[in-house]
This record gives structure tokens, C-alpha cells and sequence, in this order.
């Protein structure tokens, strides 16, 4: 496998032997365990919850009143928090059964992480598809989706078609071309798919659309890497 030297900085992605956000780490066609149900559960409460603060006019008795459950909860749950979701972890491998507990936590797509949109992949054939809809904590201009965000999910995107060229990859650089508003609250399809293979150098494209119209597109460059960008420190 190729070393990390001189390997640009950027998110460090592989391609999961499952589909994130579809299949939980659980064997295939069981329930998700009850600990994972409850993460699911207060993830996508939590989510909610952002939207509802990032919009609303609260009177001042009830932010007092979420603030309290707020710090309450967050007291909870301290002792269990590590510095980093790899901490504990083998790290990501490819083929690795310990993947699926970091990519339930991933930021973009993990079901168990509160930042998560999320969003969902599918592999089709040798191509990617990807759904999501990104809610009012996720808007940038009125009514839209926010620039960055739609980076994040175009990144994962180009991410998951690099890692088809068999390797750990990196982000080197991603151009993206905005070509209409992306409203919140909408359902989103993106689409990506390998390009040209070169030595270290993987390139992917892929676009983003709402119907059939496409709103935006993006092409990346990725930079094969050691396993050490994957590994906890021994």
C-alpha cells in the first residue's frame, strides 16, 4: 500500500463494506442493537433541536428550560466522551468489521452523530448515489443550503468513488461549481463516480441534483495514503 509522504492535508476516507447510513453494525437483516437505536434516537432529536434553536424566537422561560436539559444532559453523558471517535478503535481498514462503529459516527453521514444531515450512500455499480436533505440549521442564504455544507457531502461523495481505486485516499483539492440555490428542507440526490487513476493520483467527479435539474458539480483530486491516516497511535 503507498506511504503518506507528502500527502496534501484533507479528510482521509475509504470506502466502508457496508453502506453508511443504510446498514447499521449489525449483521445484515438484524435490528439495530437497543444502545445503537437510543444513539440514533437522541442524534436525531439533538438534530432536530438545532434546527428549531437556529430558527426560533423562544421566550426567555423556555430557552432557560432547554439550556438546563441542555447542560443536564451533557453532564451525563461527559464520562463516556473521548477525545476522538478512533480512540479505542483499531482505525479504519479496509474490510475491517471496526469500521462500521466509525462510520455510524461519521459527521457527514453517521446516523449516531448530531451534525450528521445525514447523509445516505448507496454503491451502484462503480458509481455512488447519495440522498439527503439538509434542514434549517444547514441554511445559508434565505431559505438555502449553506455553500459549505453542500462541500462536506460533495467531498464524502468524491471520497467514496476515489476509494474505488482499492486504496486509503486523501483529499488533495475539490473545485465545485454552483450552478442554482439548493433550498433546505429538499430531497437531494448526489451522483459521483471514479476518473482517471494516476500512480498516487485518483481523480472522481460528481454532481448534485433536485429532480432532474442539476445545482451543482464537483470534481476532486485524492492522494493515496498510508494506513497510519486510519490508526490509532499504539
Amino acid at each position: 500500500m503507498p506511504d503518506s509522504q507528502d500527502a496534501p492535508d484533507g479528510q482521509a476516507v475509504t470506502v466502508p463494506t457496508t453502506p453508511p447510513g443504510t446498514t447499521p453494525p449489525t449483521p445484515p437483516g438484524k435490528a439495530p442493537t437497543e444502545p445503537l437505536a437510543q444513539a440514533r434516537r437522541a442524534a436525531a432529536a439533538l438534530r432536530t433541536l438545532a434546527g428549531h434553536l437556529a430558527t426560533g424566537d423562544m421566550p426567555l422561560d423556555d430557552l432557560r428550560a432547554i439550556a438546563d436539559a441542555a447542560e443536564l444532559m451533557e453532564e451525563q453523558a461527559r464520562p463516556y466522551a473521548r477525545s476522538s471517535r478512533y480512540d479505542g478503535r483499531a482505525g479504519l481498514r479496509i474490510g475491517s468489521a471496526d469500521n462500521a462503529v466509525l462510520w455510524e459516527r461519521h459527521p457527514i453521514f453517521g446516523l449516531s452523530h448530531p451534525f450528521a444531515p445525514p447523509l445516505v450512500i448507496e454503491r451502484r455499480g462503480e458509481a455512488f448515489h447519495g440522498e439527503a436533505s439538509l434542514g434549517p440549521a444547514y441554511e445559508g442564504s434565505r431559505n438555502n443550503v449553506h455553500g459549505g455544507y453542500l462541500a462536506a457531502l460533495f467531498d464524502v461523495m468524491l471520497g467514496y468513488a476515489a476509494a474505488l481505486s482499492g486504496t486509503l485516499i486523501a483529499t488533495g483539492t475539490m473545485t465545485i461549481r454552483y450552478r442554482a440555490p439548493v433550498p433546505i428542507s429538499t430531497s437531494l440526490r448526489l451522483e459521483s463516480e471514479i476518473g482517471e487513476v494516476d500512480g498516487r493520483k485518483i481523480r472522481a467527479v460528481a454532481r448534485l441534483l433536485i429532480g432532474d435539474t442539476v445545482h451543482a458539480q464537483a470534481d476532486g483530486l485524492f492522494i493515496s495514503v498510508g494506513p497510519e491516516w486510519f490508526t490509532s497511535p499504539d
